[in-house]
């Protein structure tokens, strides 16, 4: 992270960051979803990983490529991250997360529309759940609330260690490619093998 980033800079690239991924992962669900795309989980996760490691080019010279308020909390506990940046940061990636997928949502408006209306779909009704799961997560109704929780438990923890070895080898001048392609392997892994378990939360705005 440069050191002459200030925190309104670092924040904006938070804000970036965190949309860029948003989209790029809601945009690939909402595209399989209502507008007849034919994909299904691996290429879903390699968008997803895709946007991410976009994220990270983008961010990580900036900010650090935090992209997600488990990691800016993870990081002001363990890491010494500075605790005054921890409320913008999040508020940052939060901000940018709900633009980034109101922004999917704007662009797909009308076949959300047609969506709904062909499937009789009413919002608020547990078939709109359909639609919903584009933009939030739920889990498999066949697990239970533990199992769910436990899933998320293990892969964020992955994925904070891995996070972690990428940012060390970032500080000892490894390449930002480096960084970016291990977080890549790291989501596509766990996203084809626990997505269809409990759609995986573990991002800001899914």
């Amino acid at each position: 992270m440069s050191q002459t980033s200030t925190l309104k800079g670092q924040c904006i690239a938070e804000f970036l960051g965190t949309g860029l991924l948003i989209f790029f992962g809601v945009g690939c669900v909402a595209a399989l979803k209502v507008a007849g795309a034919t994909f299904g989980q691996w290429e879903i996760s390699v968008i997803w990983g895709l946007g991410v490691a976009m994220a990270i080019y983008l961010t990580a010279g900036v900010s650090g490529a935090h992209l997600n308020p488990a990691v800016t909390i993870a990081l002001w506990l363990f890491a010494c991250f500075d605790k005054r940046k921890v409320v913008p940061f999040i508020i940052s990636q939060i901000a940018g997360a709900f633009c980034a997928a109101a922004l999917v949502y704007g662009l797909y408006y009308n076949l959300f529309i047609d969506f709904e209306q062909t499937h009789h779909i009413v919002r608020g009704s547990i078939e709109s759940l359909d639609l919903a799961g584009i933009f939030s997560t739920y889990p498999n109704p066949h697990i239970n609330f533990a199992q769910a929780f436990a899933v998320e438990m293990v892969i964020t923890a992955i994925l904070m260690g891995t996070d972690s070895g990428a940012d060390r080898r970032r500080k000892r001048r490894t390449s930002r490619s480096a960084c970016a392609i291990t977080h890549w392997f790291t989501d596509r892994r766990y996203r084809c093998l626990y997505g269809a378990v409990d759609g995986l939360c573990d991002e800001s705005g899914a």
